[in-house]
């Protein structure tokens, strides 16, 4: 029999009595016990959510570029380095094929392939040169 259920009980046998007072303290008791219960509930929950963090944190992976993968998922899914930094929250980057990314959350766009990004750079430079126009000397 766990708390609830003996107070339950007792109140149940303190009601018999037909007592004004001791039925006041009744109810306060049996509003105190449903404020316990639902606190109770609310710390289960933040257990819960800690420990999926915990896990979470046990899984990352940091790169030399800002950005993260998860141990056990596919390494081309990779997450904001700032965003769990910052809060804890773990945010899909939107990669791009020149090897830059963006977060939809935080907007930091920085590089996920330096050395694709150099490439892709390099190429349209050779086309904008080709065609007559720089678009880093205006």
């Amino acid at each position: 029999m766990d708390y609830f259920e003996l107070l339950k009980i007792v109140l149940t046998a303190a009601k018999e009595f037909k007592n004004k007072d001791l039925n006041k303290q009744i109810i306060d008791l049996e509003e105190l016990s449903l404020k316990k219960r639902e606190e109770i509930i609310e710390l289960k929950q933040e257990i819960m959510e800690l420990r999926k963090k915990q896990n979470l944190e046990d899984r990352i992976e940091r790169h030399e570029q800002p950005y993260l993968t998860l141990k056990g998922d596919n390494p081309k899914i990779r997450y904001c380095a700032t965003c769990w930094g910052r809060d804890k929250i773990i945010i899909q980057i939107i990669c791009n094929r020149n090897g830059s990314f963006k977060c939809p959350n935080c907007k930091i766009e920085d590089k996920y392939d330096l050395e694709l990004y150099e490439k892709s750079e390099k190429e349209y430079l050779d086309i904008m040169s080709k065609y007559g126009s720089n678009p880093h000397s205006r």
